[in-house]
Parts: structure tokens; C-alpha cells; sequence
């Protein structure tokens, strides 16, 4: 893909922070090196294309694009740990299990404030230590795929934010933000990108419902067609076990008919 060679955020040389490339003077004035090859950057602010970082040396940038490792991915990469780093709220998504077409929310979706805030630790983009339990969070991109991490601590969180939307969101044409907004949105205000791999909670159904819990509702299409309709329509609280889940009117862990029903 063409816009791969567009690199959007470039290393200020002096600050050595990452910039968007909107906000530096267009062309050679920009200030900005490259962080894997140390070239010099120059900043493209065309009226046509989407605006980019290119390299300017040793003949044609598109030559030192091949050469060097540095692109379109390590850029937004890079940048995302800045952006994390400014330590702000994060909305983390929903966690869910089912029992048959009951669906237990193990959390909820809710926004928590991140402290302690450390970047590059424990093998973490970002680690958050609360006491009790801890987050590690962890970007992923079509170059930096997450699907095998195992879990040594079980009082530790582990939660992928994917950026592989960040391509298309970048230049598409009828974007209204710069590419810093929009990846900040990704990392702090969406929910859609994320997803819990490990959540310490899971540990206390596990052990009370076993192999009861399953990642998704049976395939008999008669039941699906109707198990979506109550998962789409209804939210409980069991009174007497406390758990929470979306589905037919009676608790799947403990049976119990006595619940509140929640206004989603």
C-alpha cells in the first residue's frame, strides 16, 4: 500500500520528541530527523496529496525509504507511546463470558485513571501498577500482531489497543482532525479497538462456573435467533450472587429468578 511510505509523525531533533507533521514548516525547515537512520526528514505539505514525512537524503527519499526500517507503523508506534505517556484517562471495553446464551459481564466498559504510568516495562508499551492489581497495555498493528501472550501474574490486566485503523483514519479525505487527534481518540476515548486478553476477574468464575463459561453463545440457529433477542434487549443483577449478564430472565450461575433489571 502506497500510503505505507507516508510517514506521519517525524523525531524533532532538538526536543527529540514526535511531531505531527502538521505542526512543523513545510519542506526542509521542519526540523525533524528520522529516529531509525538519523537522516534528515523533510516535511511535504502539498495542496493535493495527504501531508507526510519523507527522508531527504543520499538522492531520491524514496531510495532512503527502502533502505532504512524506519515506517508508516514504527511512526504511529512511536507516537503512541508519547501519547500514552501524558498519562491521561483511559476508557477500557466490556469483558464477557457466556453460559449457554446468558452473557456475564466479568467488567464493565468504564473509563480509570491511569497512574503509576510507566512505558516500556514488564515487556509492556505501558504498565500501571494500582496495588492490589496491575495493567499492562499493549499496541498491536498489522505489523505487530498480539495473538500468543501468556499470563504469569494473575493479578495483572492485559489489554490490547489496536492501531491498525490508524492507516485508513490518517488519509481518509474527509477527515476533519490531524493525525495526533485522531490517534489520541484511539488510545483514550475508543473502545472498538480494544479488548481484555487477561482480566484478573475471570479467575473467581472460573472457579465458581468452569466449564460452563464459553467465549461465545451455542450454534443451534433456533436458540441463537432467540438468545440474540434477549441479549440485545435485557440486563440483569442477580441479588443473591451479585454477577451481572445480559440474557433470559433467570441467574445462569445461581438459577435465582430474584434480580434487578438494568437500564443499558
Amino acid at each position: 500500500m502506497k500510503d505505507l511510505n507516508k510517514i506521519p509523525f517525524g523525531l524533532k531533533e532538538h526536543s527529540q520528541l514526535f511531531i505531527d507533521v502538521a505542526d512543523v514548516p513545510n519542506g526542509k525547515l521542519c526540523g525533524c530527523i528520522c529516529p531509525s537512520c538519523k537522516a534528515p526528514l523533510q516535511a511535504r505539505q502539498g495542496k493535493i496529496k495527504q501531508w507526510h514525512f519523507a527522508h531527504l537524503s543520499r538522492g531520491t527519499s524514496s531510495e532512503t525509504q527502502n533502505e532504512c526500517e524506519y515506517s508508516f507503523w514504527v511512526s504511529v508506534m512511536s507516537m503512541a507511546k508519547q501519547i500514552l505517556n501524558t498519562g491521561r484517562v483511559l476508557t477500557v471495553p466490556s469483558y464477557t463470558k457466556f453460559i449457554g446464551f446468558d452473557e456475564l459481564f466479568i467488567t464493565e466498559e468504564k473509563e480509570i485513571k491511569l497512574t503509576n504510568l510507566e512505558i516500556e516495562k514488564n515487556n509492556f508499551d505501558g504498565y500501571c501498577d494500582f496495588g492490589k492489581y496491575s495493567i499492562g497495555l499493549i499496541f498491536s498493528s498489522p505489523e505487530k500482531k498480539r495473538d500468543e501472550i501468556e499470563v504469569i501474574n494473575k493479578t495483572r490486566g492485559i489489554l490490547e489497543i489496536s492501531l491498525s485503523s490508524a492507516i485508513k483514519s490518517f488519509f481518509n479525505e474527509q477527515r476533519h482532525l490531524g493525525y495526533k487527534e485522531i490517534l489520541n481518540q484511539m488510545i483514550f476515548e475508543c473502545v472498538d479497538n480494544k479488548r481484555w486478553i487477561y482480566h484478573p476477574k475471570i479467575e473467581q468464575y472460573n472457579k465458581k462456573y468452569g466449564n460452563r463459561l464459553t467465549h461465545s453463545p451455542p450454534f443451534n440457529i433456533d436458540e441463537v435467533i432467540s438468545g440474540i433477542t434477549h441479549i440485545k434487549s435485557s440486563c440483569y443483577h442477580c441479588r443473591q450472587c451479585s454477577i451481572k449478564w445480559r440474557g433470559s430472565p433467570k441467574c445462569p450461575g445461581c438459577e435465582n429468578t430474584s434480580f434487578t433489571k438494568i437500564i443499558k
